[in-house]
């Protein structure tokens, strides 16, 4: 019996110390892949390890042969990208970091510079001709909810977002743990709404050819569906605008109202992307200042201000490469 209990001991201490080896080689796999720089500590350690639960289980995800596709996913959170393009930065350290691997390359980076005010999502090239793209992350990773959030300064809230529903997006062509099947779950309901969404306009759009043509009024169809694309082109361009205005200080030097800035830039007709969206802004800025200067040195002769800065300012289209003003005609 005193032999029985002894072996009985012997195996208990060996399961333990089995259990014990097991958590923490389990514990060394853990990777760290939220970092912030000096100044820029805006989440507490107990929301970084939230943060890092849900990365490092995005990491386990796998194709649909159940081979690991090292999905690796890291947030960088920094006070200013020190005059580099946001673009151009996150690339940078994208390439630094090695995010992802060279086989697969689905890693994913999410670079906040909160002084800038700006952030971006850079990707691997191997989510190219997949859904998860800049298009994509535009409609339903960066909405005005987001922008709301950063307003706040609500940073963990923001974050957590941009996290949950890139995965989200990812999870369409990757196979993603149990534990995150749900935003997964979240993004297909958010396109079959778009898609319900796309084919009620459809359906009016018809409708109303239908009705005009019963009337002889084709003409007036056609200006309809005229009017309806127009419609949606400013409203894509206002919701960049607003992306861009995601803090109130974004707007300093900004004028003109959402609308007014939407109106000049599709008379520029060029694409609606966030590039030109952000240059077309920044000539606008420039052109103000300009403007200002211009105004202060020309009065009327009753000491009233010449011309309107805003409907000037407006008026010129974006610098050419030579960085003179060039007025629309």
């Amino acid at each position: 019996m005193k032999r029985r209990k002894t072996i009985l001991a012997l195996v208990a201490v060996i399961s333990l110390f089995v259990l014990f080896r097991t958590q923490s080689v389990f514990a060394q796999t853990q990777e760290d892949f939220v970092q912030q720089d000096s100044g820029a500590a805006v989440l507490s350690q107990e929301q970084i390890a939230t943060l890092n639960q849900t990365l490092n289980e995005f990491a386990q995800s796998t194709d649909q042969q159940g081979n690991k596709v090292n999905s690796q996913f890291a947030v960088y959170i920094t006070k200013t990208t020190g005059g580099q393009s946001i673009e151009g930065f996150a690339q940078n350290l994208f390439n630094t970091k090695q995010i992802g691997d060279r086989e697969h390359n689905r890693g994913i980076l999410f670079v906040i510079a909160l002084e800038d005010r700006d952030y971006r999502v850079q990707l691997g090239a191997g989510w190219n001709g997949s859904l998860l793209n800049e298009a994509s992350i535009g409609d339903y990773v960066f909405d005005s909810d987001l922008t709301d959030m950063l307003r706040a300064e609500n940073y963990y809230a923001a974050i957590t977002q941009v996290v949950n529903r890139t995965i989200a997006i990812a999870g369409t062509q990757i196979e993603v743990v149990p534990s995150l099947a749900s935003h997964v779950a979240a993004y297909h309901s958010f396109l079959e709404r778009q898609e319900v969404s796309r084919q009620n306009s459809f359906r009016n759009l018809l409708i109303g050819i239908g009705v005009a043509c019963s009337f002889g009024l084709i003409g007036g169809g056609v200006a309809v569906k005229y009017h309806k694309e127009k419609k949606a082109r400013k409203v894509a361009v206002m919701e960049w605008i607003g992306m861009e205005f995601a803090f109130d200080s974004d707007r300093e030097g900004i004028l003109a109202s959402d609308e007014e800035l939407a109106d000049t830039f599709l008379q520029t007709k060029l694409d609606i992307n966030q590039d030109n969206i952000k240059n077309f802004l920044q000539n606008y800025r420039n052109n103000t200042q300009v403007l200002a200067k211009i105004q202060n040195t020309e009065t009327t002769q009753d000491g009233t201000l010449k011309y309107d800065v805003n409907q000037q300012a407006l008026a010129y289209q974006p610098f050419n490469p030579c960085g003179f003003l060039r007025k629309t005609t």
